[in-house]
C-alpha cells in the first residue's frame, strides 16, 4: 500500500477517534469510508485506532467498497433483463464486502468483549483476533447484496445493543438522532428518549 494512502487513511481514523473520545461515550461505533473496504488496510490502521489518548474507548468500525461501471457495463446489464429496474442502471456496482473491525480495552471486556460485540451485530465468527496488553482487537467481514445500507445496518445495530447494555450516554440534542424502527434486532428501544418511534 502506497505510504500516501496509508497516511491519508490514519489522519481519518485520527480524526474519528477524537470525536469518539469528546462524545463522552466508551462504546462507539461508525461507518469509516476511508477504509474503502480494505481488510488489509484496516489492520494496518490497528496502532492509529489504539493511541494514548484513544485506547480506552471501545469502537465499531465498518467499511464497504463500490466500483464504477462503465457505460458499456451498464449497457450490459440494460440489455441482458427484461425488467425494468432502475437499480441495474445505477452508476456503482457491490464488489466487496463489509469489512469490520472492533475493539476493546480490557476494562471494559466484562461489561461487553470484543468478541461477543462482533457476533451479536454480526451474526458470524470473526476472521481473527488480535490479544494485546490492555485490549482485544477483532476483525472480520459479511457479504450482503446491499453492502452501503448493510454497513448502516451494523452500526445501527451495535448502538442498539449498547443501549440496551445501558453502556451508552445520550447524545447533545443537536447530534443526529438513530431512528432503529426498521430493523427490530434488540427490544427496550422506547426506553431511550433518543429512540424514534
Amino acid at each position: 500500500m502506497a505510504n500516501k494512502q496509508l497516511a491519508r487513511v490514519s489522519q481519518a481514523v485520527t480524526v474519528k477517534c477524537k470525536q469518539m473520545v469528546e462524545s463522552g461515550n466508551l462504546f462507539c461505533s461508525s461507518v469509516l469510508p476511508e477504509f474503502d473496504g480494505n481488510y488489509v488496510m484496516m489492520k494496518q490502521c490497528q496502532n492509529v485506532m489504539h493511541t494514548a489518548k484513544n485506547k480506552h474507548i471501545a469502537k465499531f468500525f465498518t467499511s464497504t467498497k463500490v466500483e464504477p461501471l462503465t457505460n458499456t457495463e451498464v449497457k450490459e446489464d440494460d440489455e441482458n433483463t427484461d425488467v425494468d429496474n432502475t437499480e441495474q442502471s445505477k452508476p456503482i456496482k457491490p464488489v466487496d464486502p463489509v469489512i469490520i473491525c472492533v475493539y476493546v480495552p480490557i476494562d471494559l471486556e466484562d461489561k461487553l468483549s470484543a468478541v461477543n460485540w462482533f457476533k451479536s451485530v454480526t451474526n458470524v465468527e470473526p476472521e481473527s483476533l488480535v490479544l494485546l496488553d490492555d485490549g482485544v482487537f477483532v476483525y472480520g467481514m459479511v457479504y450482503d447484496e446491499f453492502p452501503f445500507k448493510y454497513q448502516d445496518l451494523l452500526v445501527s445495530n451495535s448502538y442498539a445493543l449498547v443501549k440496551k447494555l445501558g453502556l451508552y450516554v445520550d447524545l447533545e440534542d443537536d447530534e443526529p438522532m438513530y431512528d432503529f424502527d426498521d430493523y427490530n434486532d434488540y427490544d427496550n428501544f422506547d426506553k431511550d428518549p433518543n429512540y424514534i418511534d
